[in-house]
């Protein structure tokens, strides 16, 4: 029961189509409006008002949907579109009513994706100096400025409303081409790509794989060596994985152990992170919940990948059917606030991100902005648990497509791959009984189980199977959480690790599995298109993690940063940051001054890494000097320890 996930991002709206009652012939289409009223208007009066104005066409076609503080009124579910200059007039006609704030477009493309541009938008000072700027700018262009935006220092929440000199898109667009800013960024509605689509201990094939018939006949051996993995660490109680996703079924016997106080994004403070029961896909949270952390050693269930650490729901989507099919559905807003609730509020160690936006559907949506999400990921990444950095896994997307999906291709996070029972990237031809492709190539880190995931579901018949648990979870929303929990057991057994050394860990301890070619060199080792690094291994991250030792590090110095540390089984490396592709000379010398290593190389732009092979260097204290474009940074003390016989 795999599921598209659409994106958890989106902004204004500003491609018109050409003929009304056209069948769809454009890449993206106006199929309705979304109305902002006053507060307290009642919903007799909205639908009144929305019919008063529209022709009796559009009044037979019409159906209208109240989500959220906005109304949006979608033609025949979408399919019967409106060209630019009907929506012109109709726009018009509602905003000359008092009691109404705005109308935007509600647009469509031929994916069946959506997304409408709302009232907000953020902008983000240079420095607190320029706040005078933003006020003079906000008051020439009748744009009001809400509040400071309490996650983030120098950015501020900015409203558009009927009276102001375009959209929220437009007027980010406006305020970010002034140059006086460090950005500007639209919040929107959009359909987000969500991917889904111990009494069951036996099942869980992805932790421990014997190939039998009730794992579908796979490969022995094909899993994560999870159960291997649970001789050094079940995993820590003090780790806290965050879940982002439609919520968490908080009241789950094989959840509430680890489930810590859960956060509502999409601002029902009633739910506390718990999903709503309006269709059965509101099971996705509490499925990837139950792949995470789910009890273990309880007689009920399934297990969790890390049974010890804690869960902390945050919702941050919805299904609702507006246009037809069930859908999730988020705005910018929902998303930037789960991220900075999880690790600001509730210190999450982990995140765990089924969810993602196809780049097709941000280039057919113009006004579709990522700008305010680019920033909140990168800054959690940087600063995340306490200055050490955090781990954000994306699922990769379920497309059949050699690019991942935004935010999965951002660089500061993990993007997962799903693999099937006989460890093959999942396609349509694969070993598996269903048909769907996974996305890779191109942003790609790692790969992990995402093909009839036992796990936990909503209880009752609210859920997926209609019962309390679900075997057939799937997609690389499944693949994610896999991660997600190897993740967590890294943490468990090295929480000093930096957010970029536990990456490194998780990436590193791959197995090159699939019979691919991993022939392309990359920071953490070989990759390839189809897997990236390798699908994830339990056991063998959670020894590198024990074993990962920082070694030196240097200052930093003209933009150069350089690590000698130890890490799988006792290997040593050097890692360096650069700024820009450019010519690397490293050389190695003993305490006498001899020359004993050298290397030249070209370093590409980011985290570089070099493997010093055992049977080169013997047990000894060296000194290491990197010399970039003549500009040199020099350890004082590396101690090799070797297994040079």
């Amino acid at each position: 029961m795999m599921k598209t996930i659409v994106p958890f991002l989106c902004v204004a709206i500003l491609c018109f189509c050409q003929l009304a009652g056209a069948t769809n012939s454009q890449p993206i289409w106006i199929g309705g409006v979304v109305v902002k009223f006053q507060q307290g208007t009642p919903e007799e009066t909205k639908r009144e008002a929305i019919q008063g104005v529209l022709n009796e066409e559009e009044t037979r076609r019409v159906e209208i949907t109240y989500l959220l503080d906005i109304t949006i009124a979608a033609f025949d579910k979408g399919k019967y579109e409106i060209d630019d200059k009907r929506f012109a007039q109709i726009k018009d006609d509602l905003e000359s009513l008092d009691n109404i704030e705005f109308v935007n477009a509600f647009m469509i493309n031929k994916d069946g994706s959506y997304a409408a541009s709302l009232g907000e938008f953020y902008v983000k000072l240079r420095s607190s100096a320029d706040f005078g700027k933003l006020q003079s700018l906000a008051n020439s262009t009748s744009t009001s400025i809400v509040e400071p935006y309490e996650y983030m220092h120098n950015v501020y929440i900015l409203y558009a409303d009927k009276h102001s000199q375009g959209n929220s898109s437009e007027m980010a667009d406006l305020f970010s081409a002034t140059g006086l800013f460090r950005y500007a960024s639209a919040n929107s509605l959009f359909s987000l790509s969500v991917t889904t689509n111990d009494l069951y201990y036996n099942r869980q094939w992805a932790l421990y794989n014997e190939g039998t018939p009730v794992q579908y006949n796979g490969t022995i051996d094909a899993d994560m060596d999870v159960d291997s993995a649970w001789t050094i660490t079940t995993g820590d109680s003090t780790i806290k994985i965050a879940v982002l996703d439609s919520g968490v079924d908080t009241l789950h016997p094989d959840l509430i152990p680890n489930l810590l106080p859960g956060f509502d994004a999409t601002g029902d403070t009633l739910l506390k992170g718990h999903p709503s029961s309006n269709f059965s896909e509101d099971g996705h949270g509490t499925c990837c919940a139950g792949i995470v952390a789910a009890v273990a050693d309880n007689t009920i269930g399934t297990a969790g990948v890390a049974p010890m650490c804690k869960i902390i729901p945050v919702r941050i989507f919805f299904y609702i059917d507006i246009t037809g099919p069930v859908m999730p559905y988020t705005t910018m807003q929902f998303g930037i606030d789960g991220i900075n609730y999880a690790y600001q509020t509730a210190g999450a160690d982990v995140i765990s991100n089924s969810w993602g936006l196809s780049d097709s559907m941000i280039a057919q949506f113009p006004f579709l902005d990522t700008v305010i999400g680019n920033d909140v990921i990168n800054i959690a990444a940087d600063s995340g648990r306490g200055g050490k950095g955090l781990p954000l896994i994306f699922s990769a997307g379920n497309e059949q497509d050699s690019v991942t999906i935004w935010p999965s291709n951002l660089p500061g996070t993990i993007a997962v791959a799903a693999t099937t029972m006989c460890d093959e990237l999942k396609t349509a031809t694969d070993c598996s009984p269903e048909n769907w492709y996974s996305n890779h190539g191109k942003g790609l880190d790692i790969s992990a189980p995402g093909v009839k995931i036992a796990t936990s579901d909503m209880l009752g018949s609210n859920g997926f199977s209609g019962s309390d648990y679900y075997m057939s979870f799937n997609g690389t929303s499944a693949a994610c959480p896999n991660a997600a929990g190897v993740m967590a057991l890294i943490l468990s057994v090295n929480n000093n690790l930096t957010g970029t050394q536990a990456r490194e860990v998780l990436s590193r301890s791959c197995e090159k599995v699939g019979g691919y070619a991993y022939d392309e060199n990359k920071v953490y080792g070989t990759w390839s298109m189809e897997l990236g690094y390798g699908r994830v291994n339990a056991y063998q991250a959670v020894q590198d993690a024990v074993n990962f030792v920082e070694i030196h590090e240097t200052s930093q110095r003209d933009g150069i940063n350089m690590l000698v540390y130890q890490g799988a089984g006792g290997l040593n490396y050097i890692r360096y940051n650069l700024e820009e592709p450019s010519d690397v000379n490293i050389s190695i010398y003993d305490m006498l001054g001899r020359l004993i290593f050298s290397n030249q190389t070209t370093g590409q732009t980011g985290f570089n890494s070099l493997l010093l092979k055992p049977d080169v260097f013997a047990t000894q204290v060296c000194i290491v000097r990197l010399t970039v474009n003549h500009s040199r940074v020099e350890s004082q003390s590396a101690l090799f320890t070797s297994t040079k016989k």
